[in-house]
C-alpha cells in the first residue's frame, strides 16, 4: 500500500510539473505577442498622419478701407485658415485658399492683383464708380464666401467655397459654389484633369 501511494503521489507531482512548464511557455508565448502588437501600435501611431488645423478669419472692407469716410461694399466673408504647426505648409495652403476667393471675386480675372484686399479694394472703387455715375439709388454692391473644408486624409485637402455677390445692373445677382483640391503635401492646388489620366476613355454625350 505504501509503495501505491508513493507511485500516485509521483505520477501527481510530474504532472503538475508538466502543467507549470506548459503554463510558463505559454505566458511566454503570450508576452512575445504582446511586445509584437504594442510595436505594431506604436509604429502605427508614429506613421499617422495628424489632420490639419483650421480656423475661420472674418475678412471685412472696413479692414482695409475707411468707410466712414464715404459708401463701401458690404462684404461677410468667412475664410478658412490653416494654422498648423507646419508653418510653411499653412501658408501655401493659405495662399490658395485666397487666390481662389479673389478669383470668385474677380471673376478669375485676377490679372496682377494677388491678394484679396486689393480685389476687395478694386471692387469697392468700382462700386463708388458706379455709384457716382447713376442718377438713381441703387443696392449697395457686395460679396458674401464661406468656406469649409469637406475632406482631408494623408494625400488631399479638399475646401468648399459657397459665395453670393450683387454687382448692379440686371444680371448683377450672382450665387455659386467652387470645390478646390489641394495636395496635402505641398499645398498645392491638383488640377481637375489629374483625376481623369485616361481622358480618351471617356465618351463626349
Amino acid at each position: 500500500m505504501i509503495l501505491v501511494k508513493k507511485k500516485e503521489s509521483f505520477t501527481f507531482n510530474k504532472k503538475l510539473i508538466l502543467y507549470t512548464m506548459l503554463l510558463i511557455a505559454n505566458l511566454k508565448q503570450l508576452k512575445k505577442i504582446l511586445f509584437f502588437v504594442s510595436m505594431i501600435l506604436f509604429l502605427s501611431s508614429c506613421t499617422e498622419t495628424k489632420p490639419l488645423k483650421f480656423e475661420k478669419q472674418e475678412i471685412k472692407i472696413e479692414d482695409f478701407f475707411d468707410c466712414k469716410s464715404g459708401d463701401c461694399i458690404v462684404t461677410e466673408i468667412e475664410l478658412i485658415k490653416c494654422v498648423d504647426e507646419d508653418l510653411e505648409l499653412s501658408k501655401r495652403i493659405n495662399d490658395e485658399i485666397e487666390k481662389s476667393a479673389l478669383m470668385i471675386l474677380m471673376e478669375d480675372n485676377i490679372k496682377s492683383m494677388k491678394t484679396l484686399e486689393e480685389g476687395l479694394l478694386s471692387f469697392n472703387d468700382f462700386y463708388k464708380k458706379n455709384l457716382e455715375k447713376s442718377t438713381e439709388e441703387i443696392i449697395p454692391y457686395g460679396m458674401t464666401l464661406d468656406s469649409k473644408v469637406t475632406f482631408q486624409n494623408e494625400e488631399i485637402l479638399s475646401i468648399h467655397m459657397n459665395f453670393s455677390m450683387i454687382t448692379g445692373g440686371r444680371n448683377g445677382i450672382k450665387y455659386g459654389e467652387r470645390y478646390i483640391t489641394l495636395d496635402r503635401k505641398t499645398g498645392k492646388i491638383i488640377p481637375v484633369s489629374s483625376f481623369f489620366k485616361e481622358e480618351d476613355s471617356f465618351t463626349e454625350i
